[in-house]
């Protein structure tokens, strides 16, 4: 009997590590220039709606890249703890990420339909839940 209540704490415990944790996003580092891929994003211009994609800080994937896409475009790589801020015009967008940058950080791609309102803050958040695949919602704690 002993054995079956450590073997469920040790499991708990085990799930329990493999999920990452919340930042807020003033806590988030801007992800460094030379790993944001989309130029145009960084124009901050009248009447463009601002985007911030932050991934959630932990263990799991943190020898790994998060890559960002928007729109079928390459936005950033991100580490762990990291966000990227860009800007565009409202609309219908799709948001996609997976884990990349070497052969042992593969992982299935997690997409997410989002209407941006115009001269609007939106903030998205990417995180793994107990080891599973990387997903990407919105964020309504800025």
């Amino acid at each position: 009997m002993k054995n079956k209540v450590f073997l469920v704490v040790l499991c708990s415990i085990l799930l329990v590590g493999c999920s990452t944790t919340r930042l807020d996003t003033s806590a988030s580092k801007e992800v460094p220039v030379e790993r944001m891929f989309w130029e145009s994003g960084r124009d901050n211009t009248v009447g463009k709606s601002t985007i911030i994609v932050k991934r959630d800080q932990g263990f799991i994937g943190a020898g790994c890249f998060q890559n960002v896409h928007f729109n079928g475009i390459k936005i950033a790589e991100l580490n762990a703890g990291e966000k990227v801020t860009f800007y565009t015009h409202s609309g219908d967008f799709t948001l996609s990420t997976y884990l990349g940058g070497n052969p042992m950080c593969a992982s299935l791609l997690s997409s997410l339909n989002a209407k941006i309102l115009p001269n609007s803050i939106n903030v998205f958040r990417i995180f793994v839940k107990n080891g599973s695949t990387p997903n990407i919602v919105r964020d309504n704690v800025k």
